[in-house]
């Protein structure tokens, strides 16, 4: 009886690891590509092209209040693959653009944002973009840009670059007076050290941890439930 009482605690220690690690592949977007399974290059093609969406979170640029605006893409629910790709900004001369990453890249008027976590079928991302000017003016400024995207089946999986497309986009602001400063970030706000800790979502840091260990206290607890049950079955 003891020995059938170990065995089936055994394997409720597999199973219940077993769990774990199902739910850590899946959070982390699927398990890892079998090569005999992968579909070639050639075959990974989008059934539809994603949506661009421009979203403009403050489109008066003011003395120390900078413009602010978001590319968002969303990849359809009906694709069967991610998206990966960039997010290109230009603008003219008078302006300066800048994104969370940092000031321009390729160009003083040029801001370059790679999209290095794929967009998964019916998910979206949003890009923020930063604008300065560097006079007033009573009218309108632009600022334009493109996506480049291509579908991928994953993140360091399959890639079809061949079928390469390009989605152009272009944006207004009204500046109401010359940024100042202008030519560089504004300043990271200081965060407040006596705000409410977030609770992690059991992906990264801590909060990883204290899933993991929460499978262990599962499976120990079961064990010592199931001996319980059997001690009072053989009493």
């Amino acid at each position: 009886m003891t020995k059938w009482i170990t065995g089936i605690a055994a394997a409720l220690v597999i199973a219940v690891l077993a769990m774990h690690g199902s739910s850590v592949a899946s959070a982390q977007g699927g398990t890892v590509p079998d090569p005999e399974t992968e579909p070639k290059p050639e075959d990974v093609v989008l059934r539809e092209g994603p949506t661009v969406s421009i979203v403009a979170v403050n489109g008066v640029i003011e003395r120390g209040k900078d413009g602010h605006f978001q590319v968002v893409i969303s990849n359809p629910l009906q694709n069967d693959y991610s998206i990966m790709g960039s997010v290109e900004l230009n603008t003219s001369p008078t302006l300066y653009a800048y994104s969370a990453a940092g000031g321009p890249s390729g160009g003083v008027n040029l801001v370059l944002l790679p999209i290095t976590d794929p967009i998964a079928p019916g998910t979206a991302r949003a890009f923020d973009f930063f604008v300065q000017a560097s006079t007033d003016s009573s009218s309108q400024v632009r600022a334009n840009g493109r996506v480049t995207f291509w579908p991928t089946t994953g993140f360091n999986g399959v890639e079809n670059r061949d079928v390469i497309k390009i989605v152009s986009w272009d944006t207004t602001f009204e500046v109401k007076e010359s940024s100042n400063p202008f030519g560089a970030p504004a300043p990271t706000p200081t965060p407040d050290t006596t705000a409410t800790p977030v609770i992690t979502d059991g992906l990264s840091g801590d909060g990883f941890e204290l899933e993991t260990w929460m499978y262990f206290v599962i499976a120990i607890l079961g064990i010592l439930a199931l001996i319980a049950i059997m001690r009072i079955i053989m009493n």
